[in-house]
C-alpha cells in the first residue's frame, strides 16, 4: 500500500499521476469484493491523503532548508504534545475532552493538543537563529539561497508555525481514525513498537502539503 503509493508520487507527468492514482482507487473496490464498502472508502481515502503528501514532499525535499525546517516543526510538535499530555497526567489536571477527540485517539488529552501547537509554533518562530547557528559552525551545506523564514516577520513565523502544528496534530488523527476503520493497533510491521512507518511520517502527511501551499519552499 504504501510502496505503492510512493511508486505512483515518483511519477513526473502530471497527466499519467492524475490517471494512474484514479485507476489505483478504481481498481481496490473491484479486488477487494468481500471488503466492507466503509473499508473501502477508508483505504481509498487513505491512499489518497498519503500519495498526495509523498508527492509534494518531492518538491519540497528539493530545498534543503524547506525540508528540515519542516520537519523540526513537525518533531517537535509531536514532541511538545507528549511532554505537555505527560505533565498533564502527572499534575492531574483533567481538562474536558471533546467526544470526537475520544473516539479517534482515547489517548490523546487537551494538554497534548495545547503542548504540539505550543512546541511547533515556537520551533518555526526561533528557525531564524536556528539556521544562523547552524552555518556559523558550517554544520550544513551553505546554499547560495537564504532560507525563506529569514524574510519573515517573527509574527509570520509564529503565525505558520501554528497553521503547521494543526496540520500535524490533524494529521496524526488521520491516522488514528483510520487504524480504528481498520481495528489496528499499528500501521505496519517494519518499526516493531513504533506503529509502522507510516506512525513515524503521519504528522508530516497533511503539514508537508500546508508548507507548500503557504510558500514555505524556495521556487
Amino acid at each position: 500500500f504504501l510502496v505503492l503509493s510512493m511508486v505512483i508520487a515518483n511519477i513526473d507527468d502530471p497527466n499519467l499521476f492524475t490517471m494512474t492514482l484514479l485507476l489505483s482507487v478504481a481498481i481496490f473496490p473491484i479486488i477487494n469484493q468481500s471488503v466492507s464498502p466503509s473499508t473501502i472508502l477508508a483505504s481509498c481515502a487513505g491512499f489518497l491523503l498519503i500519495t498526495a503528501p509523498n508527492r509534494t514532499w518531492l518538491v519540497v525535499s528539493k530545498d534543503f532548508h524547506a525540508t528540515v525546517s519542516l520537519l523540526l516543526t513537525v518533531w517537535n510538535a509531536d514532541t511538545g504534545a507528549l511532554i505537555a499530555g505527560r505533565v498533564g497526567t502527572l499534575a492531574q489536571t483533567n481538562l474536558p475532552r471533546p467526544l470526537w477527540l475520544q473516539t479517534i485517539s482515547p489517548a490523546k488529552s487537551v494538554e497534548g493538543l495545547i503542548g504540539g501547537l505550543l512546541g511547533g509554533s515556537l520551533t518555526y518562530w526561533s528557525l531564524p537563529w536556528f539556521w544562523s547557528m547552524i552555518h556559523y559552525y558550517k554544520l550544513a551545506p551553505n546554499q547560495e539561497t537564504v532560507s525563506i523564514v529569514d524574510s519573515l516577520s517573527s509574527n509570520q513565523r509564529f503565525c505558520i508555525g501554528i497553521l503547521l502544528s494543526i496540520a500535524a496534530v490533524l494529521g496524526d488523527l488521520w491516522e488514528s481514525s483510520l487504524k480504528r476503520a481498520f481495528q489496528v493497533k499499528d500501521s505496519g510491521k517494519l518499526l516493531p513498537g513504533h506503529g509502522g512507518v507510516l506512525d513515524r511520517f503521519d504528522s508530516s502527511l497533511l503539514a508537508v502539503v500546508l508548507y507548500q501551499y503557504l510558500g514555505q519552499t524556495v521556487p
